[in-house]
């Protein structure tokens, strides 16, 4: 460290002057170029939870609606029940398990027409799109709480804790 210190002070002063100059404007720009990064960075998650929030709050909506159709009798429930059950009874007579996610009923829901409108939205944004839940009825729906290859897969480990995060 010593012979650098001699080293600089044996330079003429003009060389000080310049590597002294440098040396300010190359900590000015890597000081620059990391506020840089970390501001365009805390943008970039802004945005994605105000995609987020729009996916959610499109998905609530729907689901409102959905909700006061149902509410105000505008499906023919009884129809749709009949349907149902035919199509379970005819899935059985042919020894098949029935697939109630094919029922016509079964968009009438609230909850399923809200997260399928949240779907077909971020499919038109290619965006991923996972519903993730804890006890999910779906074992679909479980996120994965060990590490895996990558971390941030819907149903991995980032899913699990930012799910365990949200419920506490």
């Amino acid at each position: 460290m010593q012979q650098l210190v001699k080293r600089f002070k044996s330079l003429s002063l003009g060389v000080r002057i310049i590597a002294l100059t440098l040396m300010i404007i190359t900590a000015i720009v890597v000081v620059n170029n990391l506020v840089f990064i970390d501001k365009t960075h805390e943008l970039a998650n802004e945005a994605l939870v105000e995609k987020a929030s729009a996916f959610t709050a499109l998905a609530k909506r729907t689901n409102d609606h959905v909700g006061q159709l149902q509410a105000d009798k505008s499906f023919d429930n009884e129809e749709l029940l009949a349907e149902l059950a035919a199509d379970k009874k005819a899935a059985e007579a042919n020894g098949e398990t029935y697939d109630y996610t094919k029922a016509r009923i079964f968009d009438t829901l609230p909850v399923v027409a809200g997260w399928k409108a949240a779907a077909q939205a971020a499919e038109d944004e290619d965006i991923a799109f996972q519903i993730s839940s804890f006890q999910a009825r779906n074992p679909d729906n479980e996120p994965d709480a060990k590490q895996g290859d990558d971390d941030f897969d819907e149903r991995g480990p980032f899913a699990n804790q930012m799910l365990t995060d949200l419920e506490s």
